[in-house]
């Protein structure tokens, strides 16, 4: 209430009031840590890699089952999930609607949650939230910036993203991506 009525006093602006209250309450906020953002990324995982082998199998039975010699089958223990191996025309087709599939899902689940809500499944379980360092809700902008290393699928960009947090960014508790975004990932039920 002092920020705000601080803010009154130095500025009749609506913006620039909005922002000093922001300013205020954003730093009150706890910044969630490695070990609590990969708690929820290993749940939103889980989630994901089940949810890739349902729409796989949907996808993929009604095509084996009428034509079984052109597709071999492999479980791979990989971000894509399931993979299948195609011996045909028909399976390639397959492979290429599997693959489309798991792009559409990487960017529903991650980046249309997040620009949405602010959070995924496991961020929710966790308390988590994404906001704008600004302490504001983010957007779609931010949500697709912040994931690049996960719709790119690469485990060592992602690796190293994470590292970035560590070593560069600790204090503020940032990815590598949400330094770029401008985001931060904060719990929403704990102040400091």
């Amino acid at each position: 209430r002092q920020d705000v009525d601080a803010a009154f006093a130095e500025s009749e602006d609506p913006k620039e009031i909005a922002a000093a209250y922001m300013h205020s309450y954003v730093s009150s906020l706890q910044r969630a840590g490695l070990v609590s953002r990969t708690i929820a990324f290993v749940i939103d995982l889980i989630i994901f890699v089940v949810v890739i082998a349902l729409l796989t199998f949907v996808l993929t039975a009604p095509f084996v089952l009428a034509f079984p010699g052109q597709f071999n089958i492999h479980f791979l223990s990989n971000p894509n999930g399931i993979f299948v191996e195609p011996n045909g025309p028909l399976a390639i087709l397959v492979t290429f609607l599997v693959g489309t599939t798991s792009l559409a899902w990487t960017i529903v689940y991650f980046i249309v949650l997040e620009g949405r809500f602010g959070t995924t499944p496991g961020k929710w379980l966790l308390g988590l939230q994404v906001l704008r360092e600004n302490g504001t809700r983010i957007g779609y902008v931010e949500a697709i910036i912040r994931n690049i290393p996960k719709v790119v699928g690469n485990s060592v960009f992602l690796l190293i993203d994470a590292l970035l947090m560590l070593l560069l960014f600790n204090k503020e508790k940032q990815r590598g991506f949400d330094k770029i975004a401008r985001t931060i990932v904060v719990h929403k039920r704990k102040v400091k």
